[in-house]
């Protein structure tokens, strides 16, 4: 399990609420989980040292087996979380993107919603969705090929001069389908992408 997880599942465990309860940490523990974020955002290890000791002494004073035994784990495996920030492949961390992903895993609502014929419906039309999108490139490399295919039959055989502006159609035509993907594109960065 994620890091980030592990840390807001205890804190909300120290803050008395269940581990897998869907509420919201509450904000006086806003700051006790930024100085754990702070060892994960630390991109070498003298940060992520200043960011062990800074966080120490409020596992000390907090007194819970718990938060000992998350501090330890996340210790040792320090050198692994600075060598991912380092890496240049790979996005840094987003908090809310993992907190998402973390909404999507363990909200057992959704999964129930999920059962419904409405909940079943809104699956359905997400995957026709990314169907869709998902062949705008590939009708778009078709009508390019086809293009391609007209223009080299023309060099060939243009005995009728009216064939010459043929290939426009497959011009307008693809930029149908750029349009449709941009309107596509601009659904999914309004209502379903993550911001």
């Amino acid at each position: 399990m994620h890091f980030k997880w592990r840390v807001g599942r205890k804190l909300k465990r120290l803050a008395g609420m269940g581990e897998s309860s869907i509420k919201s940490l509450p904000t006086k523990y806003h700051a006790f989980r930024q100085r754990f974020y702070d060892v994960f955002d630390s991109h070498d290890e003298t940060g992520a040292y200043i960011a062990f000791e800074r966080l120490r002494p409020l596992i000390d004073r907090a007194n819970k087996k718990y938060l000992t035994t998350l501090f330890k784990d996340i210790e040792a495996k320090s050198p692994q979380i600075i060598a991912w920030q380092r890496n240049p492949a790979i996005a840094p961390t987003n908090n809310k993107c993992e907190n998402f992903h973390q909404r999507l895993q363990y909200h057992t609502s959704l999964k129930t919603r999920a059962k419904t014929i409405q909940g079943a419906q809104c699956i359905g039309d997400f995957r026709v969705y990314n169907h869709n999108f998902q062949q705008f490139p590939r009708y778009a490399d078709e009508l390019w090929e086809k293009r391609c295919k007209y223009k080299a039959w023309l060099q060939e055989d243009s005995k009728d001069p009216s064939l010459k502006g043929g290939s426009q159609f497959y011009f307008y035509e693809i930029g149908r389908v750029n349009e449709a993907c941009g309107e596509y594109m601009a659904f999914w960065d309004e209502y379903l992408a993550l911001h």
